[in-house]
């Protein structure tokens, strides 16, 4: 008996300590940075540079900003990386009740080598003698990845429609080549939007969230 109170003792002590750790964990990942209202666009540059320091390994130059309009309620930044071959990305800050926030479309520069990989692999399972090209469309990073997240965790996610794939051939495509190919990404669950290219055809088809297949034209 003195034992199973023994055992007992040790496992709801060893629970309150994960528990409290992952309290912890949980706090420090949830701490975010704040920043003053800018007065110059010089703390409007420097606070873009601390929010993606804090976030990314990497080298970033503002290039250019431009200011909330009617149209838009935040601020566009345009930041060069130098990791990325001084790639363009954007950076939107926002300031609501004082309180201003940023987000950013980094991602679309990181997950690239890894997207055209994916893509080709599923491409040239049906089609040969194309060119492939793909491109990220979103503004901000989805809601579903953190700064850490890879291409691996964009594919778990489902992919995206403003995930844009244009395959290029020569001769003109049948129609079952292009939809054998929107299949394979259907069984793969993966949202994408997809041109196909020949000459002066062109042929439009998505992914839905459904997983299903559109065809646009």
């Amino acid at each position: 008996m003195k034992y199973v109170k023994a055992i007992c003792i040790i496992v709801a002590f060893g629970i309150a300590i994960s528990w409290f750790i992952c309290s912890q964990r949980k706090e420090v990942m949830e701490e975010q940075l704040v920043y003053e209202v800018a007065k110059s666009p010089d703390d409007i540059k420097n606070q873009t540079l601390k929010y993606l320091n804090s976030l990314y390994e990497d080298e970033f130059t503002v290039v250019s900003a431009t200011a909330p309009s009617i149209v838009e309620s935040f601020a566009r930044i345009m930041v060069k990386s130098k990791k990325y071959s001084d790639q363009i990305f954007l950076v939107k800050r926002s300031c609501k009740n004082g309180n201003v926030s940023f987000s950013d479309n980094y991602f679309t520069l990181y997950m690239k080598k890894d997207a055209d990989l994916y893509v080709q692999e599923i491409v040239n399972q049906v089609l040969s003698d194309v060119q492939i090209s793909t491109k990220f469309t979103e503004y901000d990073r989805p809601k579903k990845l953190d700064a850490k997240s890879n291409f691996n965790d964009y594919v778990a996610m489902g992919g995206s429609l403003f995930f844009y794939i244009t395959i290029t051939s020569r001769k003109e495509l049948e129609e079952k080549e292009r939809l054998d190919v929107m299949e394979r990404f259907s069984n793969e669950k993966f949202r994408c939007t997809v041109i196909f290219c020949s000459g002066r055809s062109e042929f439009r088809y998505s992914i839905d969230s459904d997983y299903d297949i559109r065809k646009y034209n």
